[in-house]
């Protein structure tokens, strides 16, 4: 496990950028990652991914992760557009599609919380909350403090 957990933070570390692109800086990242999302999107994701954990409070590179993971999964892709919901709640149907595409993503339980919270649905919103909290990376901490927020609102 440990040396699985070693590959994983150096393949993290060695993410190459053009000579004298600033590392510490989300932008270079962002850029890099738009340079290999046609040819490599796996790889691209992993640029936007760096992104995102230089500074967690742009938006630009969690857009970037979701289109190279779409990229990723293109036939996964052809599916959700045939089989968009169009119930009332579609938002927590596509969801719940997302989730079963890819259950890891912690941004999803956040996202249902938040339809679920808008629809008066506490309980499971409540339910919602929790699964984030015990998923989502350090990284997400604005969300997750407002997860905790609702959490301790509506105590049961």
């Amino acid at each position: 496990m440990t040396r699985v957990l070693l590959i994983c933070a150096l393949s993290q570390s060695r993410l190459s950028l053009p000579e004298g692109a600033d590392t510490n800086d989300w932008k270079s990242y962002q850029q890099q990652g738009l340079r290999e999302i046609d040819r490599h999107p796996a790889r691209a994701l992993q640029y936007f991914d760096r992104a995102a954990q230089l500074d967690p409070s742009v938006a630009e590179p969690l857009l970037g992760r979701y289109a190279a993971w779409w990229r990723m999964h293109s036939a996964l892709k052809n599916r959700f557009w045939h089989d968009k919901p169009t119930m009332t709640d579609s938002a927590l149907a596509t969801e719940r599609w997302l989730d079963e595409a890819d259950p890891d993503y912690a941004v999803l339980y956040f996202n249902r919380a938040l339809c679920l919270e808008q629809l008066g649905r506490t309980d499971e919103a409540r339910q919602m909350h929790r699964e984030f909290v015990a998923r989502a990376p350090r990284r997400m901490k604005p969300l997750i403090q407002q997860s905790e927020a609702f959490l301790n609102r509506n105590q049961q």
